[in-house]
């Protein structure tokens, strides 16, 4: 279990030997008037392996599970302190899979075991809840962004009610989506049900994905199933029902072929995902990889399986309500993960990708300040 939990962390290791392999039959053209670019950075002076990671565009944490600790620092670099996450007695945290800045700076953790935490912005414990019930999820990704809050609501992905479990055909189609937690009672009731255009109507397997939430402006939850590429607009106080349901049209999402039984990925390609959901003023921000078809990926035969994510096309669209998309702008590939987005306007932060830069050392992480700017084509628009 704890190789699987790691293995998000354990890719960048790996990112080096994509970085040599040879790009034949991988697409990057990109026609995008608008590119990402570095503008500035900071370094953290950080020793350990980060195992989860969150940002808020003035103060980061990272986890680190090994020795339970959160470190957190601001956005010049600066240490804050390190404080221990509770592993004993009646407010003990287990294994951190997911962390979320709140709006007045108070840090949201999930665990493994269905905690749910909340630490001021001195890392001192202040509010800890229990599930009532158990996951039937064996594994949680690490640092997946599936929790987030509005006021005294906590809305957090964890299955399990009633037993039943993501990885049986039709679970997403016939069971609730989310958990809303009210932090004053301690009630917890299922919200959301599927939206009809989800590929998870279908009576046939999928790959189970991951899911993605972020609450924004307005109760507004956005949700998305990593694989599938599609964004769901609910409301929080709302109905149960999808507000609105927005295709990612992206030029290029590789997707396994449904299946009547379990059979898993057949087609051997390598699944593109979406990996990052931001609420912005009149919209969102979406990251996402392209995936590699199975000629793409019989082409990188010699690379390691765990670091096709940096061979494939990385992408970041904007949605706004009233315009609908931007061009796809491509991620840098010194970026390994987009941390924080403002807007289109403003600027965003992203975690550097070890794989680039030899200076890089083994006691510094660097995160990079990025903003978008003109290519000087006249296509598209921002």
């Amino acid at each position: 279990m704890l190789k699987r939990l790691l293995a998000p962390f354990a890719t960048l290791l790996f990112l080096c030997i994509a970085v040599c392999c040879k790009r034949t039959g991988v697409e990057t053209e990109s026609s995008s008037s608008w590119k990402l670019v570095k503008i500035d950075s900071f370094t953290v002076n950080y020793t350990k392996e980060i195992h989860g990671v969150a940002f808020n565009g003035r103060t980061g944490v990272f986890y680190h599970f090994k020795d339970v600790s959160l470190t957190q620092f601001d956005n010049k670099g600066n240490l804050l302190g390190t404080a221990p996450v509770p592993e004993d007695g009646p407010e003990a945290m287990g294994y951190i899979v997911g962390m979320r800045y709140r709006p007045d700076g108070s840090l949201l953790l999930q665990s493994l075991n269905g905690e749910i935490g909340i630490m001021d912005s001195s890392l001192t414990l202040q509010r800890h809840l229990q599930m009532p019930f158990q996951s039937t999820l064996p594994t949680l990704r690490s640092n997946v962004k599936s929790l987030d809050s509005q006021g005294n609501d906590v809305l957090v992905y964890f299955p399990g009610r009633n037993g039943t479990n993501p990885f049986e055909k039709g679970y997403f189609k016939n069971n609730f989506l989310l958990e809303k937690i009210d932090l004053e009672s301690g009630e917890v009731q299922p919200v959301f049900k599927l939206a009809p255009e989800s590929k998870f109507q279908e009576d046939t397997y999928h790959d189970t994905p991951y899911v993605l939430i972020a609450v924004g402006g307005h109760d507004e939850v956005l949700y998305v199933l990593d694989n599938d590429p599609i964004i769901h607009r609910y409301v929080l106080r709302g109905n149960d029902v999808p507000s609105l349901s927005i295709p990612l049209e992206a030029r290029k999402f590789i997707q396994v072929t449904p299946q009547p039984i379990p059979l898993g990925n057949m087609d051997g390609v390598y699944p593109g995902v979406i990996d990052g959901i931001h609420p912005i003023t009149g919209g969102f921000a979406v990251t996402y990889g392209e995936g590699l078809t199975k000629e793409e990926v019989d082409n990188q035969r010699y690379a390691d399986p765990r670091a096709l994510k940096s061979i494939q096309r990385n992408v970041l669209k904007f949605y706004f309500y009233d315009k609908g998309w931007s061009d796809e702008i491509d991620l840098p590939r010194e970026i390994s993960e987009i941390l924080y987005i403002e807007g289109p306007e403003g600027i965003s932060y992203g975690l550097k990708n070890v794989a680039f830069g030899g200076s890089q050392t083994t006691n510094q992480v660097t995160i990079y300040k990025l903003a978008i700017e003109s290519t000087g084509s006249t296509k598209g628009n921002r």
